[in-house]
């Protein structure tokens, strides 16, 4: 509970991930492929952490991202 939160008899449902929990990183994942498909990005086949739009490749593991393009290509990618 919050702390202050003074309400007996109800429960509270949590509506994101808290760190730690070991589906934390599965939905963090879902959610950050979700933003760069909206962004115009695409999945590379048979590599789910690879996303590609045009010239701009991004690699991610968890928390970790990796940006990869040529300089005069950094307005392709939204970046």
């Amino acid at each position: 509970m919050p702390k202050g939160y003074q309400k007996p008899g109800f429960i509270l449902e949590l509506q994101k991930a808290l760190y730690g929990l070991r589906i934390s990183p599965l939905l963090w994942q879902k959610d950050f492929t979700a933003t760069l498909k909206a962004l115009g990005f695409q999945s590379v086949p048979h590599e789910p952490c690879c996303m590609i739009k045009e010239e701009v490749i991004i690699f991610f593991y968890v928390d970790d991202i990796i940006i990869a393009y040529k300089q005069e290509n950094a307005d392709k990618g939204g970046l």
